[in-house]
């Protein structure tokens, strides 16, 4: 019980430095108010386990936005905003494709750093995709689209979890619902210059930037955040391929990612990358 006591109490202290580091020295101009929202939502986030009834929305920036779960949606609002895992950004884009959108919260990142940049978002899972239109409809210059990224056009079965973030192409990453979702290329939804690419799509990186290479549009990027998942159940390993097509391309990268905890699990990588001689 103490162990358990210390370690709650270790996580808090820790949250709470992260975000008094978010709050004093984050790239965010509204960094407070931002920081202030996610203390209010480590609140609620309390106060529902105690009484099993968890809000299903909560404001962001003056926006309501809309969730299944509310454990999950503190995870994605510390990873997106506080830890700002989509940092880094070195121009200021006019044009931004989100690839694996989820419920929307790195369209809401990147409207709060380039307000007047047009953001086109797309998310496979139908459940999801609702959570997203709602959370969206408020921002100017936004269009979304319920497809899933791939290397082909038509329907292609997707898994998903309501409620738990876990949604893929992939049969084996844990979800518990198949459903029929339409597909389309990369390539197709690039049709023109893209300032900022941002792809989180759950193994389908791999077959999506294949197909992109072959179309002759990956030049048409400036700069890219794509996250990579490594280790996938069922899948070869293909990383050392991937990077080489980013090198091919004419990308320079970096990479981030923490060990798992055991040998041969499950890793994301997060990947920035840009062009190595800009246009």
């Amino acid at each position: 019980m103490l162990n358990g006591l210390a370690t709650r109490v270790a996580d808090h202290v820790e949250t709470l430095s992260d975000v008094l580091h978010f709050a004093t020295h984050g790239s965010q101009g509204r960094r407070r108010e931002i920081a202030r929202d996610f203390l209010k939502m480590r609140f609620l986030l309390g106060v529902a386990k105690k009484n099993q009834k968890p809000p299903d929305h909560l404001s962001l920036l003056g926006i309501p936005i809309h969730f299944s779960d509310l454990g999950t949606f503190k995870y994605v609002f510390e990873e997106v905003f506080i830890h700002e895992c989509y940092g880094g950004c070195p121009i200021t884009p006019a044009t931004i494709l989100d690839c694996g959108s989820n419920i929307g919260m790195s369209i809401v990142y990147f409207k709060s750093l380039w307000p007047h940049a047009r953001i086109t978002g797309v998310e496979a899972s139908p459940g999801t995709f609702a959570l997203l239109q709602e959370n969206v409809a408020g921002l100017k210059d936004v269009r979304i689209l319920n497809k899933a990224v791939s290397d082909r056009e038509g329907s292609i079965p997707f898994y998903t979890s309501p409620g738990l973030g876990v949604s893929s192409t992939n049969p084996l990453r844990g979800a518990s619902e198949e459903v029929l979702v339409e597909a389309m290329p990369l390539s197709r939804l690039i049709e023109g210059e893209i300032d900022l690419l941002k792809i989180d799509i759950e193994g389908s990186e791999i077959a999506a930037f294949e197909e992109l290479e072959a179309s002759g549009k990956m030049p048409l990027i400036r700069f890219m955040f794509i996250e990579y998942h490594h280790h996938l159940p069922g899948e070869s390993h293909a990383l050392s391929t991937f990077l080489s097509r980013l090198e091919r391309c004419g990308f320079n990268y970096e990479t981030a990612a923490a060990l798992p905890k055991r040998v041969g699990n499950f890793q994301d990588i997060v990947i920035r990358a840009w062009q190595a001689q800009p246009h």
